[in-house]
């Protein structure tokens, strides 16, 4: 069975230069650090690198794929490990990428976006052996030199940021708590704003609150325990 740098993974998967998109090979990188991706030692030409086995080509194409959409490995690493973090990935992967394609206009969509969305919302398809649809006509991350996220896009064409544009892309840079800001005064107007808009909101506050109620017992039990 074949083994493959992971440059020349990437290149047989999606067809460019890993080393051309310096941002896109630390992610991938960090998620063979963190243990997603599975490399082996090279015992044969005795040179200090890793090998990918070929059994590992679907982890890492599926993996490259929600790095467009989560670009935060350790988040990619639990939507692998952790049924409830995936169902939460794929009701926010169905806003994006299905009721809100106005949101990244210069992304260009395929008709396997539904199928996408679908396969991650499936906790029986393993990710792992089951190589999720592309939803891209361009992986995102070629389109933007690796240099920002795919919401970031937009931000670099407008100066003026929706409602929508500022939560999720909060959100999606970790800062929940200013995107659970976002998300209640959107909440408080959604008489005037789009249902899947409405929607994004509502799950963000929910998730919010999901992790201030664990902050704050965590607090609490340390307090306890000293």
């Amino acid at each position: 069975m074949r083994s493959y740098t992971l440059a020349e993974a990437v290149r047989d998967l999606f067809g460019f230069k890993l080393a051309d998109y310096p941002k896109l090979k630390d992610q991938l990188n960090s998620l063979v650090r963190n243990k997603l991706i599975h490399m082996d030692a090279d015992l044969i030409s005795h040179r200090n690198r890793r090998l990918l086995p070929e059994l590992e080509l679907t982890t890492l194409f599926n993996a490259t794929l929600l790095l467009a959409l989560f670009p935060d490995p350790a988040k990619v690493k639990l939507i692998f490990d952790d049924v409830e973090e995936r169902q939460k990935a794929a009701r926010l992967a169905d806003l994006i990428v299905i009721n809100r394609q106005s949101l990244l206009e210069i992304i260009h969509l395929n008709v396997n976006a539904a199928i996408f969305v679908n396969v991650l919302a499936t906790p029986d398809i393993d990710l792992r052996k089951h190589r999720l649809d592309n939803p891209f006509e361009i992986l995102p991350q070629i389109l933007l030199k690796g240099d920002v996220g795919l919401v970031d896009c937009n931000v670099a064409r407008s100066a003026s940021l929706t409602k929508g544009d500022s939560m999720l892309r909060c959100y999606l840079d970790g800062e929940l708590d200013i995107a659970a800001q976002h998300a209640v005064r959107i909440i408080l107007a959604a008489e005037k704003e789009p249902s899947e808009l409405v929607k994004l909101a509502r799950h963000i506050e929910v998730e919010f609150g999901a992790a201030k109620e664990f902050s704050e017992t965590v607090d609490l039990l340390f307090g306890r325990a000293f």
